[in-house]
C-alpha cells in the first residue's frame, strides 16, 4: 500500500497530491489527516459530457452539497469531501 511506504516514516511533507483509485487516495487522505499534512486530490469520476449537464460526475462535499468534478474540479482539497 502506497500509505505504508518508507518515505512516510523518513520524510517531512509540507503537501500531498494523490491521484488514481478511489480507494488509494481515500487512504493517502486519511494518512494525510492524521498527520496534519494538507492535501488535494485529482478525482477520476466517469465524466460523459464535461459541461455538468450530465450530472454523471457528481461528487458530496461537505461544504456545498453535490458539485460536477468536470466543471469544479478535478483538484480538490480533502477537506471538502464527504470521504
Amino acid at each position: 500500500f502506497v500509505t505504508n511506504h518508507s518515505v512516510l516514516k523518513q520524510e517531512h511533507f509540507d503537501a500531498v497530491a494523490a491521484c488514481g483509485p478511489k480507494p488509494m487516495m481515500q487512504a493517502v487522505a486519511r494518512y494525510a489527516a492524521a498527520v496534519g499534512t494538507p492535501c488535494e486530490v485529482s478525482l477520476e469520476n466517469m465524466m460523459a459530457c464535461g459541461l455538468g449537464a450530465c450530472l454523471c460526475c457528481v461528487e458530496d462535499t461537505a461544504d456545498s452539497g453535490h458539485v460536477c468534478v468536470c466543471k469544479e474540479g478535478p483538484v480538490f482539497n480533502i477537506n471538502r469531501l464527504k470521504w
